[in-house]
């Protein structure tokens, strides 16, 4: 019988890689996360560029889950709702990783951006007044925190607590306390770039005032051009906060 011959054919070069790497990076950069996550075994190579931290950024991602106030909530405490439909969600909302520094209690007050501002107090301070209460921000997603300087207005039930969050910058935000007597006096501000407290006085003395119906007022912050604040209310004067 003649043997068959067999003969050596060259494999073509992959197209990926005769491809510009910033050109590639463009490609993947479009890619879903968890694709993107298979890719690294193809190569040394491919896991090198997959892992890059500014391609993770900019791949598009699914919304598996998000924090929200339920309607019928009277309690008015943030719930997640898990959108991924399938095994448990990517997010503990119980936030043991705060529960076990604070064995007291943790509440969330507000959130923005997938942070959470938390209120969160040791056992030592159920019955005192409030000493060893903080408050902190947080991720859920990455189990980090960052505990605010103490400021005497968060405890006040009166005033208002907001978080504001810049996406384009992921450890930028800032913390507004709306601090209120007949109106809105004054608005305290904490910013993550700067560690620590500011103040900034009405014009208008005890005539501003929150527009809506209760206390649980949602507000839109947003970052521009180095302003750290926007904040709706209803004037009685067309003046503007001191600075």
């Amino acid at each position: 019988m003649a043997k068959r011959s067999r003969k050596n054919k060259e494999q073509p070069a992959p197209v990926a890689e005769s491809l510009p790497e910033d050109l590639l990076l463009e490609v993947l950069a479009r890619v879903p996360y968890t694709s993107l996550c298979r890719f690294k075994c193809v190569s040394k190579a491919w896991l090198a560029l997959c892992s890059d931290p500014g391609l993770r950024k900019r791949s598009p991602q699914a919304l598996s889950g998000f924090f929200c106030y339920a309607r019928s909530d009277w309690n008015n405490e943030l719930r997640f709702r898990n959108l991924s439909g399938r095994g448990r969600p990517l997010v503990d909302p119980g936030l043991p990783f705060l529960r076990g520094a604070w064995d007291g209690g943790v509440q969330t007050v507000d959130c923005c951006g997938g942070l959470l501002l938390c209120e969160c107090w040791k056992r030592s301070s159920a019955t005192s007044s409030g000493a060893d209460t903080e408050f902190v921000v947080c991720n859920p997603a990455t189990e980090e925190w960052t505990v605010l300087p103490a400021n005497e207005e968060l405890l006040q039930e009166r005033n208002i607590i907001r978080l504001g969050f810049d996406p384009a910058a992921p450890s930028r935000f800032a913390v507004f306390v709306l601090v209120r007597g007949d109106g809105v006096t004054r608005v305290e501000i904490f910013s993550s770039e700067t560690g620590r407290w500011t103040s900034k006085e009405s014009e208008w003395g005890d005539l501003t005032s929150v527009v809506d119906h209760d206390d649980h007022t949602r507000f839109a912050f947003s970052f521009s051009l180095g302003a750290i604040w926007q904040v709706k209310l209803s004037m009685e004067k067309s003046h503007a906060w001191g600075r």
